[in-house]
């Protein structure tokens, strides 16, 4: 990674798991209601994940629980942005790159997966991640950073990807609403990292995970 002319090695779990979208990700943006955002406001996710997330918080609402979307859609050059701003505070690149992943390696890039609020350690013990655990599955989303997962990567509650086994139907979403945004970030890509690791740390970090 290329930062004012140093030249910085992408370190493991990154290291081998770049994220390729496919197609322009920008263009099948759509912008989430309001009202499913945390503090309300404005975040996107790709077209295919729009309805299906309306359902699912639709379902969880039923039951009483409150699914907070806090962070959607985040382009490659949002990402490099953040670990700009965050060196110009004084933090390290070895320290930052723990904790936010390198242009090109987000999965938040794909459009399709949502950070829930909040996104931190804090989440782990809230009715919304039991109820994700027992039903969001219906619904096509999954954890991708596990407890467990195969990858190394840190633990993350609050990260779920929309991801339906192949052969499930698909919900679309309501009519095309044009973002009339190109590459640049679409506003309300809002996000509060923790550090991501099992021991629930208490460091506090204004910036989010991956």
């Amino acid at each position: 990674m290329l930062i004012d002319g140093i030249v910085y090695p992408i370190p493991p779990p990154w290291a081998g798991n770049k994220i390729e979208p496919s197609g322009n990700v920008v263009e099948k943006l759509r912008k989430i209601p309001r009202e499913l955002t945390h503090d309300r406001t404005e975040i996107y996710l790709h077209e295919k994940a729009v309805a299906p997330l309306k359902a699912m918080t639709s379902a969880a609402a039923e039951e009483g629980v409150a699914l907070e979307v806090h962070s959607g859609y985040r382009s490659a050059r949002y990402q490099r942005t953040i670990i700009k701003q965050l060196m110009a505070r004084g933090r390290t690149f070895d320290d930052i790159i723990r904790y936010v992943a390198p242009p090109g390696y987000s999965e938040h890039m794909l459009g399709t997966v949502v950070d829930f609020y909040p996104s931190n350690w804090t989440f782990v013990d809230t009715e919304a991640y039991q109820w994700l655990r027992l039903h969001a599955g219906e619904y096509g989303f999954i954890e991708t950073y596990h407890q467990n997962n195969r990858t190394g990567h840190p633990w993350e509650p609050w990260h779920w990807k929309y991801e339906p086994p192949p052969g499930v139907p698909v919900l679309f979403s309501d009519a095309p609403m044009k973002t009339g945004r190109t590459e640049s970030e679409p506003p309300g890509s809002s996000f509060s990292a923790q550090p991501s690791t099992p021991n629930k740390t208490s460091i506090d970090y204004e910036e989010n995970d991956r």
